[in-house]
């Protein structure tokens, strides 16, 4: 069970609940929350993709560019991750244009490959 404060309530709360929990026989937990552990596991600096997948097509293919623009999507929506969960501003509108622009390309793969051009 986790236990979490709103922005606007009283930390003494908090401090009421610990104790009525641990009254009932429940302990705080050793390990960090599930969010604490997530933001962690996400946070900037830790490298959480392979560099790209541009190079397993042939160099100058329209595949290695498609690859590229799908790679560079990929990267800032794993980017963009941290801040989402923080909610910082402008974050979610800008994780939303970057899945767009990520299905469009892929839109676009498909509808290359439906006309037969080979990529």
């Amino acid at each position: 069970m986790e236990v979490e404060l709103t922005e606007d309530a009283d930390p003494l709360l908090l401090d009421l609940v610990d104790k009525a929990l641990r009254k009932k026989g429940i302990d705080r937990a050793s390990s960090p929350s599930k969010l604490s552990r997530a933001l962690e596991e996400t946070g900037t600096g830790a490298s959480r993709l392979p560099d790209t997948r541009a190079g397993i097509a042939v160099p100058g293919s329209a595949a290695e560019e498609v690859l590229r623009c799908v790679d560079g999507h990929v990267h800032a929506l794993v980017d963009l991750d941290p801040a989402v969960r923080r909610r910082l501003p402008d974050s979610v509108h800008r994780m939303r244009v970057t899945c767009r622009r990520l299905r469009s390309t892929l839109r676009q793969e498909v509808l290359m490959e439906r006309l037969g051009v080979r990529i």
